[in-house]
């Protein structure tokens, strides 16, 4: 099958550079990764000598599938056009049809999953957390400044109150405190102007690529979109707590992750809550608002509407539901919105 998906790609690739030529051409180291399923296929192809891939074919058969493939591959023509982002995402070589299957050829990129770093890493410490939090901030200032204008959008309170009172666990005569505190933040809070970025829409460790130059971002299928900055932000720190290997290196309890990230009493919260509230100052939003504009965030991702790559399945709708009743309690114990 490759034989075939090589021989079309190269057909609709447009000057290749040398690599590139001679991966199409068949000489090349290949790996098959990804997950498996009927009909799909992913392979990395490594040019002579090369420790890095050259080119990343993904084909799939699936019409399902074969949407994604698309809205990657436009997605990273929007994208790759920014000279912000030049090396930091990957280029789209071409998308073509091979027989029944739909093959999307992009460039590979330098760098090790982050998910991947943090498995092999000896110790985990506010130090190194520090470093990828770091390299993920300094990359969204480039992919946010890479943005196409859009205008912002006024904060409004009683919209806010509302889909938290839709969106928190249980009924709303349980959170009768909390929202009246919401309430009243929205009071101090009204007006502010929340601006309208790019959003990659999968902001995990596994979709981080960290090398000698900093962070690198793949798997586009779902973005950007224009959305609230918060959005990638939230969803790359909530993924990083579950990434991040526990006591005798095991992955821990999404749950217990999360806890520990954003309500715990230790350096990991700490980090969290001030690259939070970082994020809040580049953008001219008050730190002081982060915890209500958590809030917010937490909400938007379990309403489904916050325009992610998987906002709309029911299993990632309820998972931020209950992060958010988690972050809800102890906004409830704290002195802090």
């Amino acid at each position: 099958m490759l034989t075939g998906l090589l021989r079309d790609v190269e057909a609709a690739v447009v000057d290749p550079s040398d690599d590139v030529a001679q991966v199409l051409q068949g000489q090349a180291k290949t790996v098959h990764v990804g997950r498996i399923w009927s009909g799909r296929a992913v392979y990395l192809l490594f040019a002579p000598g090369a420790r890095t891939p050259t080119v990343v074919l993904k084909a799939d058969l699936q019409e399902r599938h074969k949407k994604r493939l698309r809205a990657e591959h436009r997605n990273l023509r929007a994208v790759g056009t920014a000279p912000e982002l030049v090396g930091s995402v990957p280029e789209s070589l071409a998308l073509v049809k091979s027989g029944p299957r739909l093959v999307l050829a992009q460039t590979g990129l330098k760098g090790t999953a982050l998910n991947s770093v943090l498995r092999q890493r000896l110790f985990q410490d506010d130090r190194s957390t520090s470093q990828d939090f770091a390299h993920m901030v300094n990359w969204l200032r480039r992919f946010h400044g890479a943005s196409e204008s859009a205008t912002p959008v006024a904060l409004e309170p009683e919209m806010i109150r509302d889909r938290l009172a839709r969106t928190l666990p249980g009924e709303p005569a349980d959170w009768t405190t909390l929202l009246a505190r919401v309430e009243q933040a929205g009071r101090d809070y009204a007006g502010l102007q929340i601006p309208r970025v790019w959003c990659h829409g999968d902001l995990g460790p596994s979709n981080c690529l960290i090398g000698n130059s900093g962070m690198s971002v793949i798997d586009w299928e779902g973005g950007p979109v224009v959305s609230n900055p918060l959005v990638d932000l939230t969803l790359f720190l909530s993924l990083y707590s579950r990434a991040m290997p526990g006591r005798g290196f095991t992955k821990p309890v999404p749950e217990i992750a999360f806890e520990r990230a954003f309500t715990g009493d230790n350096w990991l919260a700490r980090i969290t809550r001030s690259t939070f509230a970082g994020e809040l100052e580049i953008h001219g939003l008050p730190s002081q608002a982060a915890p209500y504009l958590l809030l917010d965030t937490l909400a938007n991702l379990a309403a489904g509407t916050a325009g992610t790559a998987h906002s709309r399945r029911p299993g990632f709708q309820r998972a931020y539901q209950y992060r958010l009743g988690v972050y809800a309690k102890y906004i409830e114990t704290t002195a802090s919105l």
